[in-house]
């Protein structure tokens, strides 16, 4: 198989391709996430058991796929990172990319919860 060689303006377009799917993906989860967390306080009440845990599990699902393509795109950005030998300090980027993951664990919870509990307060 041939190899392919990037050059650095190729590698830094790939870079930031990287990190703007990280943060469409971000994006879109917490679009997502909110209005989850409208509809269960205009409709929760409405809806049944069954109706509120496949809402539970459908969401889950949704955070799982989007969890792993979070990660993908940023397991690439980083081998990008590496590659270009950026002049960033390394403790800023993965603090950068740290963030993201208690904010996306502790929302999904809180979304998933929070829409529990409503069905509990019928």
């Amino acid at each position: 198989m041939d190899t392919v060689e990037i050059d650095q303006q190729g590698l830094h377009e790939l870079l930031f391709i990287s990190i703007e799917h990280i943060d469409t993906a971000f994006n879109y989860w917490v679009s997502v996430t909110f209005a989850l967390i409208i509809a269960a306080h205009f409709v929760g009440r409405n809806l049944n058991a069954r109706e509120t845990y496949t809402l539970v599990g459908l969401y889950a699902g949704f955070c799982i796929v989007y969890a792993g393509r979070i990660v993908f795109s940023g397991l690439m950005a980083s081998k990008y990172t590496e590659a270009i030998n950026v002049l960033v300090p390394p403790g800023y980027m993965n603090l950068l990319g740290i963030m993201r993951y208690p904010v996306f664990i502790f929302g999904s919870f809180a979304a998933a919860y929070f829409l529990i509990k409503t069905e509990k307060e019928k």
